[in-house]
This record gives structure tokens, C-alpha cells and sequence, in this order.
């Protein structure tokens, strides 16, 4: 089953130490603007800030992509070298409004649904807020798929995963 609003979590093994691991990843990331927030320098792969106990970034872009994912990452000591816990979300503001469109076309379709069950005459107008739906959900899935790839495999590459 797929969710309403996409998300990524992922496992990444190395022989690094916690702290090795997040100087590595520091020397990859820059801090974001504090004046610009939605405005990316992309001088660096990533952006945000990293800790030894984690980290907070996105990868630095030079185009507008509002399913960007947000990286939030934990490293935790193993016996063998560190797990980095890594969750993909898409930017709080942009789910509120994929939201707020979620519940208008529910409205939408539960009054199409409404009318069907009333044998109300259907027409093809009626089909619009259904392929609207759809529109929105695959744009969504494959924007942030495409970017949450990309930062798989620049992270796994950066710890050395295999």
C-alpha cells in the first residue's frame, strides 16, 4: 500500500565511528541561508547541519523542487562500525498544502459519489477531481522519488556503503 504523502526510511551500514561518520558527511554540507530559506546556494552536495548525534539537511540544488526531501539522520554505534538511520520526508509546508488539496477533492468526490448513489446522470466533468487526484499523487511520488535516489546514493557513496 502506498501513503497518502511519501516518505523514505533507510538503513545505511558502515565501518566508520559515529563521529567519523559525521565529519565526513560535515565536509559535504553547508548551513542554509537564514535570509533565503527556499533559495539553495548549491556550492556543496548537501545543506543543513549535522551533529554527532545527527543530522538535518537537503540536498543543494540550482532548480525549484518543492518534494525536495528533508534527510533527518541518527547515527548509532554497532559493533561493527555505525547504522546510520536516515528518515525522508518532504518539507512540512508542502505537505500542508498537498493536504489541503487531498480534503477539496475528497469533497469533490464524495459529492460525485453522492450524486452516483442517487442515479444522478454522470457526465465527464465529473471525472475531473478524480484525475486531478491522480495528477497530483504521481507528480508527487515521482518528483520526491527522483530526489530521494539521489540522495541515496550520494550518501551511501559519501559512507562508503555498499
Amino acid at each position: 500500500m502506498y501513503p497518502l504523502i511519501p516518505y523514505k526510511q533507510l538503513l545505511i551500514r558502515t565501518s566508520l565511528t559515529p563521529d567519523d561518520a559525521a565529519q565526513i558527511l560535515a565536509q559535504t554540507v553547508i548551513p542554509r541561508s537564514k535570509w533565503f530559506p527556499f533559495w539553495s546556494r548549491a556550492t556543496s552536495a548537501f545543506e543543513g547541519r549535522v551533529s554527532p548525534e545527527g543530522f538535518n539537511i537537503n540536498r543543494g540544488i540550482r532548480y525549484r523542487n518543492s518534494f525536495l526531501p528533508i534527510l533527518h539522520g541518527r547515527f548509532r554505534q554497532t559493533s561493527d562500525g555505525t547504522l546510520v538511520d536516515v528518515r525522508m520526508t518532504m518539507h512540512p509546508t508542502v505537505i500542508l498544502f498537498l493536504l489541503f488539496w487531498y480534503v477539496i477533492i475528497a469533497i469533490a468526490l464524495f459529492e460525485f459519489a453522492e450524486g452516483v448513489a442517487h442515479d444522478a446522470p454522470v457526465s465527464a466533468r465529473d471525472w475531473i477531481p478524480l484525475g486531478v487526484l491522480v495528477f497530483i499523487y504521481m507528480m508527487c511520488f515521482i518528483a520526491f522519488g527522483f530526489e530521494a535516489d539521489r540522495a541515496t546514493r550520494m550518501l551511501k557513496e559519501i559512507f562508503g556503503a555498499t
